[in-house]
């Protein structure tokens, strides 16, 4: 990951991962001006690489929002396994 606008100006918005708004991180990505906010709950199941149970906190605030059909659960599980290893253990505290 690099090259990316590490401003503290920047507009946190909620957790990209569980929707939470408490104790916010942003991660850089590849995407030059382009972060992450991550919540201090998903923030600390990343720097454990505690994979799992990021994906049920995952999965659980997509489906509070919209339900999730048996048959597309496991694939969407695979496409967070797969999307998730690329992810770095440090981050930034929102100023």
């Amino acid at each position: 990951m690099g090259n990316c606008d590490t401003n503290k100006d920047l507009q946190a918005s909620p957790c990209m991962f569980c929707g939470s708004d408490e104790g916010l991180r942003y991660y850089p990505t590849d995407v030059p001006g382009c972060v992450l906010f991550t919540c201090a709950g998903c923030v600390e199941l990343i720097r454990s690489e505690n994979w799992e149970d990021l994906i049920e906190r995952i999965v659980a605030a997509f489906a509070a929002l919209q339900p999730i059909p048996e048959d597309g659960e496991v694939a969407f599980r695979q496409e967070l396994k797969s999307q998730l290893q690329t992810l770095t253990t440090w981050d930034l505290p929102v100023m």
